[in-house]
């Protein structure tokens, strides 16, 4: 159990974020797409059209969910890897750079080795945040192909 705690089932909030990216990029990949495929209500003044637009749009624009839903599902996923390359220790050098102190004053860490050392210490007793981004990013792809 507590190894499905660490990998999964150990922050609601990242899931949350996750869930938001992955609408945020649906939403801003829809508004990118042409305005023939794309969400037309938005620029239209005339309800009308905007109503005929919307039913057209969600009733037989299956491609537009599609790209919009891949697209969405593969960013989520980049992001979830970049937080595990993070995870992992590959962005430790800046954060040593631009940890508080400078050159020749008292720093908290000695070097860079006892930095990136205490870095991984911290790491070992935390769970991996970016294990939601992966879930939500591989949903998010997968759901794209009932539209496909």
């Amino acid at each position: 159990m507590h190894a499905l705690r660490k990998f999964f089932l150990h922050s609601p909030g990242h899931y949350i974020a996750a869930v938001v990216l992955a609408v945020a990029m649906i939403v801003f990949r829809m508004l990118m797409l042409p305005e023939d495929v794309g969400l037309r209500l938005f620029w239209s003044d005339d309800l009308t059209a905007a109503g005929e637009t919307a039913i057209h749009f969600f009733a037989g624009t299956r491609f537009a969910w599609y790209d919009s839903l891949s697209v969405a599902g593969g960013f989520t996923f980049l992001v979830g890897a970049l937080l595990t390359v993070s995870f992992f220790g590959a962005f430790d050098l800046f954060g040593y750079v631009f940890s508080p102190g400078r050159v020749g004053e008292h720093r908290k860490y000695k070097s860079f080795a006892h930095y990136s050392q205490a870095k991984a210490e911290n790491r070992a007793r935390e769970a991996y945040y970016f294990v939601p981004y992966y879930v939500v990013g591989a949903l998010v792809f997968l759901l794209s192909f009932v539209f496909a």
